[in-house]
């Protein structure tokens, strides 16, 4: 059943997708933008919320202004929506050599073939999803700025590939989270440094994030930040393409100047 599911997927036609740049596999996961900033330094994250006629038109304009990872996160679309809506932003995502990621479900990662999987702590047991996913796939953890968490993602039967942070500041994304404020972020790349040992594991600010304050994060100590509402509530793609170009040039000061510090 799922492979007939996934055949009719994939025979549906993709208008959204526009992208000028051919994908070519060696450049997955590229540094996008300045030579700063990393895979996940714009992480744009979607939301139900933003599924409208217009949702691939914004996604493949943050990818021209230079967003450096997509998740896809649908809670509310069942499984062959899911993958419908997957197959598309893939489009998208591997013209322009940028990783995607699904939110939670396992099932639809492996069904497009995406780049990885990112899982909070109520989702599927982290070393069971290592385990499935395999380790050439990227597998990304919410920590919520937690201790206990950092040290489960950072186990060798897991090996995170990226931490999200706790909720930085209130957001309508996620409106039953407490905001743990900025100043959670510097003790929680303290931690991961200390944990991980020789590998450099990127900590993604999430919650509330956008262009007054995205620099704030990565200035105590975030590697890049995660946005939704920031690039994908506007009423037309010139306005996520405003959003994008600013937040980039946010992040690439603000690395920038941490990197001449160290």
């Amino acid at each position: 059943m799922l492979r007939v599911m996934e055949a009719a997927i994939k025979a549906t036609s993709l208008p959204c997708c526009r992208g000028s740049r051919q994908f070519n596999a060696a450049s997955l996961g590229r540094i996008t933008g300045s030579a700063s900033i990393g895979r996940y330094g714009l992480y744009l994250v979607t939301d139900d919320a933003y599924l409208d006629e217009s949702f691939c038109a914004k996604i493949e304009t943050a990818l021209c202004g230079g967003a450096t990872c997509i998740q896809l996160r649908l809670k509310h679309a069942s499984t062959a929506s899911y993958i419908h809506w997957a197959e598309k932003v893939k489009a998208l995502t591997r013209q322009f050599g940028v990783p995607l990621i699904i939110d939670d479900r396992l099932d639809v990662a492996l069904a497009v073939d995406a780049e990885g999987l990112h899982v909070g702590g109520e989702d599927l047991p982290w070393r069971t999803a290592r385990r499935l996913l395999g380790s050439h796939r990227i597998l990304g953890c919410s920590t919520y700025g937690r201790a206990e968490l950092v040290r489960e993602a950072l186990h060798p039967e897991v090996r995170a590939d990226y931490l999200g942070s706790g909720t930085v500041f209130a957001t309508a994304t996620k409106q039953s989270s407490v905001p743990k404020g900025i100043e959670h972020l510097t003790p929680l790349r303290d931690l991961i440094l200390q944990e991980a040992g020789q590998r450099h594991v990127p900590l993604v600010a999430i919650g509330g994030v956008g262009i007054s304050n995205a620099k704030k994060c990565i200035e105590a100590g975030a590697d890049g930040v995660a946005a939704v509402s920031a690039l994908l509530r506007h009423s037309s793609v010139s306005g996520t393409q405003t959003a994008t170009a600013e937040m980039l040039a946010s992040i690439d000061n603000a690395l920038s100047s941490r990197s001449r510090l160290q």
